[in-house]
C-alpha cells in the first residue's frame, strides 16, 4: 500500500497536478476479520510517508465502531482529525496536534460568522494550558499553535 501511495504521488506531480489526495474509509479494520491490530501499523506507516510530499491523506472513521484504545492510537498518529458530531449536535471540532500538544477548535455549526474557540491541552496528561476566542479560524488557529508552542 505504501509503495502504490507514494508511486500514485509521483505520477500525479507528474502529470501536472499540484497534490495528491488520498481517503481511505477504515471500517475494513474492525468489521469481519477484526484487524484493530494492523491499523496502527497501517496509520504509522502513512504518517511517515507524507509529511514533505505534495499529498494529503483522509482516514475515515466510523468511531462508533471502534473500540476507544484503538482510537486513541490512531489519533496520535494523526496530526489533524475532525470529529463529526451527531446530527442534533450544534458545534463542529478540530483537532490538531502540535507535537505533545493538542488544540480543539470549534464553531457553531448553524451561525453565518461564528465565533471560534480553541482550548489548548497537553496530550499526556491533559492538562489545560489556555484557552480563547477569535473571530476567524485562520486567527484560532494561530493562536492555538502559538499557545502550544509556547507552553513546549
Amino acid at each position: 500500500m505504501m509503495e502504490m501511495l507514494t508511486r500514485s504521488i509521483a505520477e500525479s506531480l507528474d502529470k501536472g497536478f499540484t497534490a495528491f489526495r488520498s481517503a481511505g474509509e477504515m471500517s475494513w479494520a474492525v468489521r469481519g476479520r477484526n484487524e484493530c491490530d494492523h491499523i496502527i501499523e497501517y496509520e504509522q506507516m502513512v504518517d511517515r510517508c507524507y509529511p514533505g510530499k505534495a499529498a494529503i491523506g483522509l482516514c475515515q472513521y466510523a468511531v462508533d465502531e471502534f473500540p476507544s484504545d484503538v482510537l486513541d492510537s490512531v489519533l496520535e498518529n494523526h496530526r489533524l482529525h475532525l470529529a463529526e458530531a451527531h446530527s442534533s449536535s450544534l458545534h463542529s471540532s478540530l483537532h490538531v496536534r502540535y507535537g505533545g500538544y493538542v488544540a480543539e477548535l470549534v464553531a457553531d455549526r448553524f451561525v453565518v460568522d461564528p465565533l471560534f474557540y480553541y482550548v489548548v491541552h497537553q496530550y499526556r496528561p491533559r492538562d489545560i494550558v489556555g484557552w480563547g476566542i477569535a473571530s476567524s479560524f485562520e486567527t484560532a488557529a494561530a493562536q492555538a499553535e502559538r499557545l502550544a508552542n509556547q507552553s513546549a
